[in-house]
């Protein structure tokens, strides 16, 4: 038995650098100086499907994604999902990890093989993913800590090259433009929390579910609009969505001296700390589903199988960096079963569930037998 905890302080700082894990792909928003609008639409799009996650977090509370599937689908329907589920973060994190690669690349061995790069990533990432909640839940932390104090001193160093006119015209382009960059991308920097919910089950029983995700989500979808409109500002339209990694080239411009040109190395480190975080969560549950598919009770005997089909997986899914923005964009349509159609079975199921109890007890009440006097 699992007896692992984790506080909704860690689980929050985790779901903060999952959704700003999607600022990597800025390069894949259309519509230029309203990218950052179409960030903060994404938290108001996605907000009811996260209100979904939370709901059935919170209707069984000290199990993870998994245990509710087993006890909502039964054995049969369970293992397929489970099947699905495992299909999914494999698919998932090998994205990341070439996503990764390619940023590594870009950044400083850009004659380098792919593969000796993906390699070098995986190995942290099998190392927190074997580590259990509670190493990633330390490690979010510290992350996201040192992601946020990154985002605010870029800001703040930026000031002086800043160009206020590259955020005009706002709202150029049309609300469907816009709705569409926003359900793209949104798809990517929330609809992957979903896999949170596998790390729920080790929640302390006196913090809510909804007390997680809603910050988390909002609170990184603030930071990711934030980072975006440092780069317009920065770069400029143009260039922002010509750059590989706006990110990246953002802050190479930014110039403090020779005190910067060591902290711009920091920055590549901070944006690799991001993948190495939801790598981890996904490589975590991956390990989860196939340990549930296969009924053996320690999860981590499947790290290493796992992160060997994730390797060969990455290294064929695109082949450059341009490849990986046009995935970006029609990724949704992939996503879409495992974000939305099985939470939403899950979410009626579950309601039906505890209706039918709350009614049974009801009537179990009222059946009972009036107690005799002497």
């Amino acid at each position: 038995m699992n007896t692992e905890s984790v506080s909704s302080r860690n689980l929050r700082a985790l779901l903060i650098l999952m959704v700003l894990c999607g600022s990597l792909l800025g390069g894949a928003f259309s519509v230029g100086q309203d990218s950052w609008i179409a960030v903060l639409f994404i938290g108001v799009f996605y907000l009811p499907l996260i209100l979904i996650y939370s709901r059935i977090c919170s209707l069984f509370p000290g199990k993870n994604l998994f245990d509710i599937i087993q006890d909502l689908f039964g054995n049969i329907g369970g293992a397929l999902t489970f099947l699905l589920l495992t299909f999914y973060t494999v698919i998932v994190t090998a994205l990341q990890l070439r996503n990764f690669t390619e940023l590594t690349a870009v950044v400083s061995l850009n004659e380098t093989p792919k593969i000796p790069i993906m390699i070098i990533l995986l190995l942290p990432v099998m190392y927190i993913a074997k580590g259990g909640i509670t190493l990633i839940g330390r490690w979010a932390i510290i992350t996201c800590a040192i992601i946020v104090i990154n985002i605010f001193l870029t800001l703040i160093f930026s000031f002086n090259i800043i160009d206020i006119t590259n955020l005009l015209p706002m709202m150029d382009h049309s609300f469907t433009e816009i709705s569409s960059d926003a359900f793209s991308l949104g798809a990517i920097a929330v609809g992957e929390t979903v896999m949170v919910m596998g790390l729920m089950g080790q929640l302390q029983k006196k913090d809510s579910p909804y007390k997680v995700f809603l910050p988390g989500v909002l609170i990184g979808v603030g930071l990711f609009a934030l980072v975006l409109m440092r780069n317009i500002l920065v770069l400029g339209t143009d260039l922002e969505q010509e750059a590989k990694f706006s990110t990246y080239m953002a802050v190479r411009i930014i110039n403090v001296g020779s005190f910067f040109e060591r902290v711009e190395s920091l920055i590549s480190l901070s944006l690799i700390l991001l993948g190495f975080t939801k790598m981890a969560v996904f490589l975590s549950t991956a390990s989860m589903g196939a340990a549930r598919l296969f009924k053996i009770e320690n999860h981590t005997r499947f790290i290493i199988p796992i992160s060997l089909l994730i390797l060969a997986v990455g290294s064929i899914v695109f082949k450059s960096a341009f490849e990986m923005y046009e995935t970006a964009r029609v990724y949704w349509a992939f996503a879409l079963p495992f974000q939305v159609l099985i939470p939403v079975a899950l979410w009626v199921t579950a309601e039906i569930k505890v209706r039918k109890g709350r009614n049974a007890d009801f009537s179990a009440i009222t059946q009972a037998p009036a107690p005799t006097q002497d």
